[in-house]
């Protein structure tokens, strides 16, 4: 009930802006839950912020900040400026991570680097039927991808399924620029044609041409043993 009063503030009434919505969640983490519902005659997966979250998640932030002081006092000069930066990054990830309008862009821009390719499946947004608090986008189902039996017994190559997985990731990271950063079993699964299927594009990051360079040299200096 709680949750519902999330969504009709940025939707308005459930049950007049979806033809149907299971009221229990499919998926849930610290910061939102996932349901499942119809909207305009589309299977739809929609996420919503955990009521309060916002508050919560900035007490915890002064927490942190609050508490560094202190730790530092026992902590190394260079360990130090990684607590400080580690607590920096932390507090831009989860504010990022609750804006659902942001993931909605990166979910539109990784969802285009792989639209004719057979082997990624990037769930479509329904800009209509989301927010800041709140994301709609197209169900797809799959099979967990580190669900390994039910794999086996579905007759995937688990070898090529990696390769997919790998290339993907190439692909974000050394052409696109933009990636998905949480690739966590409960973000990824397979999808009935072999398909690599990713969730949830709430941490994402971006790689510019200097570093997209490097990462080649790397891979380079690698493959002629160099290092």
């Amino acid at each position: 009930a709680e949750a519902e009063q999330v969504l009709e503030a940025e939707l308005g009434p459930v049950d007049e802006t979806f033809e149907s919505f299971d009221r229990t969640p499919i998926s849930g983490a610290s910061l939102g839950q996932v349901y499942r519902a119809t909207y305009e005659g589309t299977d739809v997966a929609e996420k919503g912020r955990r009521p309060g979250i916002e508050e919560l998640v900035e007490a915890h932030l002064r927490v942190i900040r609050w508490s560094l002081p202190l730790v530092l006092l026992f902590t190394d000069e260079g360990r130090a400026f990684s607590l400080e930066n580690l607590a920096d990054e932390f507090a831009t990830t989860i504010r990022q991570e609750m804006d659902y309008d942001r993931e909605r862009r990166v979910l539109g821009e990784i969802g285009a680097s792989f639209a004719d390719d057979p082997d990624v499946h990037v769930p479509d947004a329904i800009p209509a039927a989301s927010g800041p608090r709140v994301l709609t986008m197209e169900y797809v189902g799959g099979t967990k991808i580190n669900d390994v039996a039910a794999l086996d017994e579905a007759g995937f190559d688990r070898t090529a399924l990696a390769e997919k997985l790998q290339r993907a990731y190439l692909v974000m990271i050394l052409e696109e620029g933009v990636f998905h950063a949480d690739p966590h079993p409960g973000n990824l699964a397979v999808a009935p044609d072999g398909a690599i299927v990713f969730y949830h594009f709430g941490m994402s990051g971006e790689v510019g041409p200097f570093v997209q360079a490097r990462i080649v040299d790397f891979y380079i200096a690698v493959a002629n043993q160099e290092i």
